[in-house]
């Protein structure tokens, strides 16, 4: 139960520095760029964010140096791909539907993706392969 929580941590630590990734390209895209709308800069960001929350979650939460990412990286990328697709949806209906500031559609896909990853990540993701 304790390496659980500890992973547990170490995955909010990883999940923390990769929102920010994700969150500071949407903010770059859209603030400074002055892109047009937000759901295409949350796709965008979300690649940045999944590019640091896979080494993250390879090296700090899960410990792994066997360099078989030619099964983790598959897994990771299917999951967080779908996870990506679900949060840009929940931006667009923020945004787009109910006409609510993008910060607001962030804040709880970025809630609903963290909780779905970390059990996905858990469970079938960073699972050593069989031998």
């Amino acid at each position: 139960m304790r390496k659980l929580i500890n992973r547990g941590n170490r995955f909010v630590q990883v999940g923390i520095a990769a929102t920010l990734v994700h969150y500071l390209v949407i903010v770059l895209l859209l603030d400074l760029l002055e892109w047009a709308t937000p759901t295409p800069a949350t796709v965008v960001g979300s690649v940045f964010g999944i590019a640091t929350a896979y080494m993250g979650n390879y090296l700090y939460v899960f410990g792994l140096s066997d360099r078989n990412h030619d099964h983790y990286a598959p897994r990771f990328i299917a999951t967080y791909l779908t996870v990506m697709a679900i949060h840009a949806g929940m931006m667009y209906l923020f945004v787009d539907i109910l006409n609510l500031r993008y910060e607001y559609g962030f804040v709880v896909a970025t809630i609903f993706s963290a909780t779905t990853t970390f059990i996905a990540n858990h469970l079938v993701v960073f699972r050593p392969p069989q031998e």
